[in-house]
């Protein structure tokens, strides 16, 4: 029987301590700014007062003051979540109670309260992503913690056959040398809009013209994935295995009948960018079978993996698109999981109702090294 295993945060706390709580991750970032340790030409110094303005509209987001601009069923739900986190907080909600990623679903509030539209919008979630992204890389000591790992978990992540997780940092790969699967990307992975050789940067709008890149912050560049929503990080995960799948109908199409070329070819004087974009890529496609957008995140892997899962370091606060994921994937028959707080086991085993949960405290785990 195949045996993976996905691990989350909790092992960078477990060897980076109080580095890689919340708390220190927000308050680094905005020490970074205060003290001018930070790349202006990628995030800027107002970024620290956007952030500001956000943890101040956050009273009225949590008394449901501003539940009308959750428009679908979905961010209806979302907020109502982020609303349920924070409502009964003893004492005042300090700033550094909101975790980090829910910033991003004030962003999303804030933005359709002052009738902020894109570019502006997207800009201003992009340096707010890159404002958290940089105090979770550290400078890069988040990828030495392996150094600091026993050489009993290098033998124990050896009985899988699949790692998955959901950090973005190398430490697993730099002490096993096993190949891992980063669900929601990795630092040291660029990402196509920044690969002046990619695919997307063949196109005629290719984003690589409007950037320049700044020596030492590759991981300001890299496929991490960083949002409030769950969707909407499977959303981004998927959107180039889409693409990539519609591109081949349309290539199959053609060469089956040359004729359905000219049945698209009013894409290419289209208004909507996305549809010049498809027409663009179909011709590359045509001429060159090896192009493709970069598939980065394996979230199929997850979903199609059979056997056993063991969780490790993962609340099931966080990411529930990947515990919807293991729930309706039906290869998957036991779970293995590791919990800090006996009330996230149960959590785990009233989630996945339909798997055989075996439930094993972390703090025993750890001990065992």
């Amino acid at each position: 029987m195949e045996n993976h295993v996905l691990v989350g945060n909790g092992i960078n706390i477990q060897f980076g301590g109080e580095e890689y709580l919340n708390r220190s991750i927000i308050d680094r970032a905005i020490k970074n700014i205060e003290e001018g340790d930070f790349p202006k030409e990628i995030y800027p110094y107002e970024t620290k007062e956007y952030f500001e303005k956000l943890y101040k509209l956050s009273p009225k987001v949590i008394k449901g003051k501003l539940n009308h601009h959750a428009f679908t069923d979905k961010e209806k739900k979302e907020l109502s979540d982020f609303i349920s986190r924070y409502r009964f907080h003893k004492g005042k909600l300090r700033y550094y109670h909101i975790g980090f990623e829910d910033y991003f679903l004030l962003h999303q509030i804030f933005c359709r309260h002052y009738q902020i539209t894109n570019p502006d919008k997207f800009n201003f979630q992009e340096v707010l992503k890159c404002f958290f992204l940089d105090s979770i890389y550290n400078k890069g000591k988040i990828n030495t913690l392996f150094e600091l790992y026993p050489e009993g978990l290098k033998s124990w992540f050896k009985q899988f056959d699949e790692i998955f997780t959901t950090n973005y940092d190398k430490n697993i790969e730099l002490l096993t040398n096993m190949k891992v699967n980063y669900i929601h990307g990795a630092f040291h992975i660029k990402k196509d809009i920044y690969d002046e050789n990619s695919f997307r940067n063949k196109l005629s709008d290719n984003p690589m013209k409007n950037y320049k890149i700044i020596e030492g912050y590759d991981h300001l560049y890299s496929t991490a994935l960083s949002t409030y929503s769950g969707f909407l990080k499977e959303f981004s995960g998927t959107m180039h295995e889409k693409a990539n799948n519609t591109i081949d109908k349309f290539v199959k199409a053609i060469d089956e009948d040359p004729n359905k070329l000219d049945e698209i070819t009013h894409f290419k004087n289209s208004d909507n960018q996305l549809l010049k974009n498809m027409y663009e890529s179909i011709i590359l496609k045509l001429n060159d079978r090896s192009l493709k957008f970069q598939d980065y995140y394996p979230f199929d892997k997850l979903k199609n993996c059979s056997g056993t899962l063991t969780i490790l370091g993962l609340s099931p606060n966080n990411d529930s698109h990947l515990l919807d994921m293991i729930f309706n994937n039906k290869g998957i028959t036991k779970i293995i999981y590791y919990y800090f707080a006996e009330t996230e086991g149960q959590a785990i085993v009233n989630y996945l109702s339909n798997k055989e949960v075996e439930l094993k405290n972390v703090n025993v785990f750890w001990r065992a090294f």
